[in-house]
């Protein structure tokens, strides 16, 4: 399966954002009067903080959804809202956030029967300048509910999140060999990665100190280091002593 655009028709709850017609298919941008709403937007945003360059599906010539903050913006936070849904649903995006501090991204649950939404998927910090994929299983089975995509700043935020390619399926979601959910950005207590034990080298966790790393583009990313100098030296250390010993008995 190929996950960099869609191949397949969307789906009824889908969206691409490509639709002139009707730019966010069936997602509804929700806000008052007084709300900084989702923008629909091609190429590079005209914005204070830098945003993406494109769209996460074809390139320059695709179309996405971004929402900025800035310093000045009193605490807020707006939802883009698909439903009402009901049953187990898979739901994946791909999102972007870049930035001194951008906007909380967050995936909701609402209930028909309530007010309050609950976070299934929160992101905060900038991620980096890339875009990035979220795979997330809905398992409500009580009632019809509502699906929302939030992006929420105080009064220190600055900076740019952004989605693309929204897809709602019922059942959960599949998992592929390829699926680029797979990809581990060791973010996330190392992504689950364990080591085998019983060989002469291990893994650990790092903080990139000065340097960015790979992911993220800033000093808070975290990599793994091969500790196979901790060893050598170990090895080394161990056959000094051993000949130290020979030659004190020679």
């Amino acid at each position: 399966m190929d996950f960099t655009c869609f191949k397949e028709p969307l789906g009824e709850n889908d969206c691409d954002f490509e639709n002139y017609l009707q730019p966010l298919c069936t997602w509804i941008n929700v806000g008052t009067n007084d709300s900084i709403y989702w923008v629909w937007n091609m190429g590079p945003p005209d914005t204070v903080s830098p945003g993406p360059s494109s769209d996460h599906t074809y390139g320059a010539t695709g179309h996405y959804l971004y929402v900025e903050a800035l310093w000045e913006y009193p605490p807020d936070s707006i939802p883009l809202s698909q439903g009402p849904v009901q049953a187990t649903q898979c739901f994946r995006f791909w999102y972007y956030m870049f930035g001194e501090k951008p906007p909380v991204l967050s995936a909701n649950v609402r209930l028909v029967s309530s007010e309050n939404s609950s976070p299934i998927f929160i992101r905060s910090g900038s991620q980096g300048d890339v875009w990035h994929p979220a795979v997330v299983d809905l398992e409500v089975e009580t009632e019809q509910y509502y699906v929302e995509i939030r992006a929420q700043w105080n009064e220190s935020s600055q900076g740019i999140v952004a989605v693309d390619d929204l897809r709602l399926h019922t059942s959960l979601c599949e998992r592929y060999p390829n699926d680029p959910e797979a990809i581990h950005d060791f973010e996330l207590d190392g992504s689950e990665f364990s080591g085998v034990s019983g060989l002469d080298i291990d893994w650990d966790l790092i903080e990139t100190g000065n340097k960015p790393d790979h992911t993220l583009g800033t000093m808070k990313g975290v990599a793994m280091i091969c500790l196979i100098i901790k060893i050598l030296f170990f090895k080394i250390y161990c056959l000094h002593i051993v000949i130290c010993r020979v030659l004190s008995h020679s």
